[in-house]
């Protein structure tokens, strides 16, 4: 064999080696685990905190990883694990809404107008879940010796909404600049107090991915302010220098699309077959190089979660053809009526938009509201027995524009408004506002909407959010 033929062989069987060795690296030398929860439950007894990424804002999928690390933390209590007692769930929310969700894990009571007008369906089924969390935490504390029993807190920790203005005030630049200089700070100044007082408690935050991202990072990842330079520390960062490097574990989210199959996602499947449905964590510092980071990102996560599910995006509970509803929102409408802030400007539309759904009316303020509603008999259901196809209808004769409502608010796609998929189409929605009102209407509107929800699904289910479920594993194909 020539020299330049020996060279040549060695060459390529050294790159033939490089790229087994780098595609390896991503399986073989990784960490990881099939049982996601039980993986948490081992971190969290060796670290005071862990910071888990909600992936998506008020979407079930998250809302969903959170109950069932709670539902594994306590069945692994219940079998004589040796588990943590005292456990405090730091979510992003403020005070208010924090003493919002308390109310509603002892009382079953819906939050007030200010944050019920803007939310989802899903964090409405978000709050039922936790309530039935609470739930079996006293049912096992009622069985077990003192020196057994759980401890479950709830701490909001971002500052109260209405800060130096920020929602009601300050124009997109002071908002973002808040954003990006103090809220974060802000937070973990919080979260710090409150872990200085209850030193025995472990923390497991649910926040949004980006706050989770250690380092010194650009904020202004969307390019709004390309002329200047937005780099500071999100809130793990502050926690670190609190509690210790050492003490956090930070782990990201991601969910597993329908049709398109990013390097996670491939990789979830590489380890757990096509067909399965089980999720996979990814401990993302045991292998670093470059085949890494061309599938897992930078590593200022400690963990990627990847969950063998696609989004169903979130419902908006404001859409919900109910009089009562409107009421809601007017009120919210009135708390935002002097204020020309960005963010209250977002809320304002965003309101306005969903109002149209659930009327059919065109509105620009809620001075148009209020004066509408006064003159209005609106309400669909004044009658003992309403016909399912009197809200068909309604929903039947969308204009262009609130079809275009409808993709925007509901994320349909255009699929969704063509014959026969229409079909489908109405029945979500109709279904949708069947479960809006089991929520937020009247109790005679409550047990109607259920007797519907019971003629049309066959499925005999005692909250609200039971009926969610059944629409995303009956509607969408969901597992969750």
């Amino acid at each position: 064999m020539s020299r330049l033929k020996k060279c040549l062989f060695i060459g390529v069987a050294f790159l033939i080696f490089a790229a087994v060795f780098l595609y390896g690296s991503m399986f073989l030398f990784r960490k990881y685990s099939t049982d996601p929860e039980g993986e948490l439950l081992k971190i969290l007894s060796s670290n005071r905190v862990v910071m888990l990424a909600d992936f998506e804002h008020s979407a079930a999928l998250p809302y969903k990883t959170v109950i069932w690390f709670l539902d594994r933390w306590i069945s692994a209590a219940d079998a004589n694990e040796v588990v943590p007692t005292r456990l405090t769930l730091v979510l992003e929310i403020d005070e208010k809404s924090e003493i919002d969700i308390r109310r509603c894990l002892h009382s079953g009571g819906l939050p007030g107008p200010r944050d019920l007008a803007g939310h989802s369906l899903e964090r409405l089924e978000f709050y039922d879940d936790l309530r039935m969390v609470e739930q079996k935490i006293s049912s096992f504390n009622s069985r077990v010796p003192e020196s057994r029993q759980l401890t479950f807190d709830i701490l909001g920790a971002e500052s109260p909404q209405d800060v130096r203005g920020t929602w009601t005030k300050m124009d997109a630049k002071e908002s973002f600049e808040f954003f990006c200089r103090e809220r974060d700070r802000l937070s973990a100044n919080r979260v710090i107090d409150y872990a200085k007082s209850n030193p025995e408690n472990k923390l497991v935050f649910f926040y949004g991915g980006a706050h989770l991202q250690r380092g010194l990072r650009n904020k202004d990842q969307w390019g709004l302010f390309p002329k200047e330079t937005w780099n500071d520390y999100y809130l793990i960062h502050y926690v670190d220098e609190f509690f210790g490097r050492k003490n956090v574990f930070t782990v990201n989210q991601r969910d597993f699309p329908k049709y398109s199959t990013p390097g996670h996602a491939k990789v979830c499947k590489y380890l757990t077959g096509s067909i399965s449905t089980t999720s996979v964590i990814l401990y993302s510092n045991f292998v670093e190089n470059l085949t890494s980071q061309i599938f897992f990102g930078s590593s200022f996560y400690d963990a990627i979660i990847v969950r063998r599910a696609p989004l169903a995006a979130p419902i908006p509970l404001a859409a919900t053809p109910l009089r009562e509803m409107v009421k809601l929102c007017l009120d919210r409408l009135d708390q935002l009526d002097s204020a020309n802030g960005f963010h209250a400007e977002r809320e304002r539309s965003y309101l306005l938009d969903c109002l149209q759904l659930a009327t059919g009316q065109e509105f620009t303020s809620g001075a148009e509201v209020k004066d509408w509603l006064h003159k209005s008999t609106y309400n669909f259901w004044i009658e003992d027995e309403v016909p399912l196809n009197k809200l068909s209808d309604f929903l039947l004769k969308s204009t262009k524009e609130r079809k275009g409502l409808y993709k925007k608010l509901f994320r349909f796609c255009e699929e969704d408004f063509r014959e026969p998929r229409y079909e489908t189409t109405i029945k979500k929605l109709v279904l949708i506002s069947l479960i809006g009102t089991m929520w937020v209407g009247s109790d005679s509107e409550r047990a109607l909407a259920k007797k519907l929800l019971i003629e049309e699904t066959g499925y005999i289910g005692d909250t609200p959010g039971q009926y969610l479920v059944w629409l995303r594993k009956n509607q969408y194909d969901l597992s969750y």
